[in-house]
């Protein structure tokens, strides 16, 4: 089974002033539009036309064949999978759906969401019975019990003790499932992701990123590393975790639509979770706004050679169309390595990549409290 920077010149910044714009959080679907994506295959398709960056690479295409497309390889004819599944200890029980969706409201798919977070097997892992990871979770399958790993098994993170919901993990996937194929082609690939990385966009394994934090996914405007989805809200929020558990359990299922629209639903509540933010510091407002623009502390897409990070990334992945996104600061303090391949330890080795004379303990005392 496969899971499948330098300094911006002076003459630029104004040109990345004026793409960013003023920040402000990504606006909630209508409830209409929440039924419509549980009912109408017509509006899911127009949803993920409207939410593609681009149509000309391979993650783009592949999703144009293959989603709400009316013919015989359509993902919208897979079976729908909602096995029973429960952690070690409990009993394994059916997430509960309605119906009737029509009637479904927004606080009603939430909880759903919130249960799916928790217990939804998102991707078989045979790896799972002695390596005891958070939150993975037995499945009742036609031929026995299977294990799986959940949102919450890559999306929670300990800080102090404390559990952080949707703050990416440390996981160390690669050597996990290199316990199941040792031998597999890829185990030398996966054997170097490393804590909290995994590589779901290439055939090789080769370009493992950071497991992203979900908390701030409200404030930003487009999903994924290399910005290939634009997040216009949660429907399209929704399209992106139904193909992912789809592609993740190699095309032969898809998840029910209410438990992707509900864990989109959710994952953008976790956004409340993040503490009230203080005013810009100055230093803030001089090396890091142009980009990360307040109150959401994000921003359009930058060219990736403006990005301090590497920029020959952006054209390696089949996702990648030659930018990065612009990740919220929100919750960065808690959230352990940075950048989209985790190449930066925390905000101190994040912070030295950038030249020049400022205050970094003040900035990242600042940073800390976002």
């Amino acid at each position: 089974m496969d899971l499948r920077q330098p300094r911006v010149p002076g003459r630029l910044i104004l040109v990345v002033l004026a793409l960013a714009g003023t920040a402000s959080a990504q606006v909630a679907a209508s409830d209409g539009d929440l039924r419509q994506y549980l009912v109408d295959q017509a509006f899911r398709r127009a949803a993920l036309e409207r939410s593609l960056a681009t149509r000309k690479t391979q993650y783009a295409r592949e999703r144009l064949q293959r989603y709400a497309s009316g013919d015989a390889v359509d993902w919208d004819l897979r079976p729908e999978w909602n096995p029973p599944a429960a952690p070690l200890g409990e009993t394994s029980h059916t997430l509960v759906l309605s119906d009737r969706p029509r009637r479904l409201d927004r606080a009603t798919l939430t909880r759903l969401g919130a249960d799916a977070f928790f217990r939804y097997p998102a991707q078989l892992a045979p790896y799972l019975p002695e390596a005891g990871v958070d939150h993975a979770v037995k499945v009742v399958m036609p031929d026995g019990v299977g294990w799986a790993l959940t949102c919450a098994s890559c999306h929670t993170r300990r800080v102090g003790g404390k559990e952080l919901i949707g703050a990416g993990s440390s996981l160390d996937l690669g050597v996990l499932m290199n316990r199941e194929a040792p031998n597999a082609p890829l185990a030398q690939a996966r054997a170097a992701w490393g804590p909290g990385r995994v590589d779901v966009s290439s055939d090789d394994g080769d370009d493992p990123q950071r497991i992203p934090d979900l908390r701030p996914l409200r404030f930003t405007s487009h999903l994924q590393h290399g910005a290939a989805v634009i997040q216009h809200d949660e429907v399209a929020l929704a399209i992106r975790i139904e193909t992912l558990i789809i592609t993740a359990h190699g095309g032969a299922i898809r998840p029910p639509r209410q438990v992707a629209l509900g864990l989109a639903l959710y994952i953008w509540s976790l956004a409340d979770t993040l503490p009230p933010v203080a005013a810009p510091s100055a230093v803030f407002t001089q090396r890091c706004a142009g980009c990360h623009r307040p109150p959401t502390f994000s921003g359009p897409p930058i060219d990736a050679a403006l990005a301090h990070a590497d920029p020959a990334h952006a054209l390696r992945s089949e996702r990648s169309h030659g930018v990065y996104r612009v990740p919220s600061l929100r919750g960065v303090g808690s959230r352990g390595a940075l950048l989209h391949d985790g190449s930066a330890a925390d905000l101190r080795a994040l912070l030295a990549r950038f030249p020049g004379r400022f205050d970094r303990n003040a900035l990242i005392a600042y940073l800390q409290g976002l």
